[in-house]
């Protein structure tokens, strides 16, 4: 059984807890490490499969409308989640094309467009944007999960 400890020399002169001990009162154990929540969005770089399932059920849980709606928004949610953690591969130039972005003077079709934190010419977003998004979802899919 865990006692409460009291004793007042367990800080340093600045008032921090001495290593090996902590300010858990009831006292925890040396060399116990803080828990984070599964599957917490903050750490979704290092998530595994399993975390990535676990997330995609808890925001289909907490969509609203019909199973249907709720899925898609909760695929939506681990697209975008998945793209924001993964960025593109930066390349000079256009993101898709390659070509040059040139902003003095250019046409509508060659005119730099901001997506996904890259730039591409407002004629290739369509293609930038339907390659991201099937990029995230071979990679999804790898994860086990699955477009509706």
């Amino acid at each position: 059984m865990k006692t409460f400890t009291t004793d007042p020399f367990q800080r340093d002169y600045r008032g921090r807890w001495l290593k090996g001990n902590s300010g858990n009162r009831l006292g925890r154990t040396k060399g116990s490490r803080n828990r984070w929540r599964r599957a917490d969005p903050a750490r979704a770089i290092l998530w595994k499969a399993s975390e990535w399932r676990l997330h995609f059920r808890r925001t289909m849980a907490a969509a609203q409308g019909g199973p249907d709606e709720r899925a898609a928004a909760a695929y939506a949610e681990c697209q975008r989640l998945w793209r924001a953690h993964h960025p593109p591969k930066a390349k000079p130039g256009c993101a898709q094309c390659g070509f040059t972005l040139s902003p003095p003077n250019p046409s509508f079709g060659a005119a730099p467009i901001p997506f996904d934190n890259m730039f591409v010419h407002h004629n290739c977003v369509c293609q930038f944007a339907l390659s991201r998004w099937e990029e995230a979802r071979l990679a999804l899919c790898r994860l086990g999960i699955k477009c509706y």
